[in-house]
C-alpha cells in the first residue's frame, strides 16, 4: 500500500454534522446548466437535512425498542480526496436508506443514486462549475449493525461499496461506531419513537483503489447518511 491522499477535508455533503455547515449551501448562487443546478438543488436539500437532525437530542433511552424493525429515509454522501492535485477533491450525494431490526441488531441499507462533483475544494463546496460534473456509478451498503446495551441511541455501523468515479474504481470501506438515533416521538401514534438516524465517520483510510501493475493506493474521505422514520 503507498501513497495517502489526505487533506482537510470540509464536507459539504450530509456528512457533515462532521461537516457540512461550514460551507453555506445557502449562499450557492442558482445558474442555468440543469444538471449542476439539480445537484445544487439535492445538495441543498442535503445540508438542511443533515443541520436539522444532527442537532435533534439523542433519542430517549426508554423510546429504543428491543424488537420490531424501522426504516429511515433521507440523504447522504461521500468526500474523498483522489490525489495530491488541487482540484481532486469528490464529492458525491444521493438517497439514503437506513432499515434497522432491533430484536437482531441488524442494519441494511446505504446510499444510491450517486451524483457527484471532481474539481477544487472551492468548486464542489459551491457547485458553480459545469465542468466538474463527474459521472459515477456505483453505491453504498451498510452491514454488521451493533446496538450498543449501555446507551441504546447509539450504535455501530459498517460501510462499503465500490463507487467509480470518471472510470476508476474506488473501493469504500470503513465502519462508524459513534452513529446515532436522533429525536423521540412521545405519542406512538404520531410515529415510529426515534424520529431519525445520524451516521457520520471520517477516516484517512477511507478507500483503495488499484491500477493495473500497481500497488494499492489509499485515500482519505468522510460519509454522512441521515434518515428519517414515519
Amino acid at each position: 500500500m503507498t501513497k495517502v491522499y489526505s487533506t482537510k477535508i470540509i464536507m459539504c455533503t450530509g456528512a457533515a454534522a462532521l461537516l457540512l455547515s461550514a460551507c453555506g449551501g445557502s449562499d450557492i448562487a442558482p445558474i442555468n446548466d440543469s444538471p449542476l443546478r439539480a445537484f445544487q438543488t439535492l445538495g441543498d436539500a442535503d445540508q438542511s437535512m443533515a443541520a436539522r437532525l444532527s442537532a435533534l437530542p439523542g433519542s430517549a433511552f426508554t423510546a429504543v425498542p428491543t424488537g420490531g424493525s424501522a426504516t429511515f429515509t433521507g440523504t447522504g454522501g461521500v468526500t474523498m480526496v483522489l490525489s495530491s492535485a488541487a482540484d481532486s477533491h469528490f464529492r458525491a450525494i444521493g438517497d439514503s436508506s437506513v432499515a434497522v431490526d432491533f430484536g437482531t441488531e441488524a442494519i441494511t441499507g446505504g446510499l444510491t443514486n450517486l451524483v457527484g462533483l471532481v474539481g477544487t475544494q472551492a468548486e464542489v463546496n459551491n457547485a458553480t462549475n459545469p465542468d466538474t460534473l463527474a459521472t459515477v456509478t456505483g453505491s453504498i451498503s451498510l452491514s454488521g449493525g451493533d446496538l450498543y446495551a449501555l446507551r441504546p441511541n447509539r450504535f455501530g455501523v459498517s460501510y462499503g461499496g465500490t463507487l467509480n468515479v470518471d472510470g476508476t474504481d474506488y473501493v469504500v470501506d470503513g465502519r462508524a461506531e459513534g452513529a446515532r438515533f436522533n429525536g423521540t416521538r412521545a405519542n406512538p401514534a404520531n410515529g415510529f419513537p426515534i424520529k431519525a438516524v445520524v451516521i457520520t465517520d471520517q477516516s484517512d483510510t477511507f478507500a483503495t483503489s488499484t491500477a493495473a501493475n500497481a500497488p494499492v493506493t489509499t485515500y482519505s474521505g468522510a460519509i454522512g447518511i441521515y434518515g428519517e422514520s414515519k
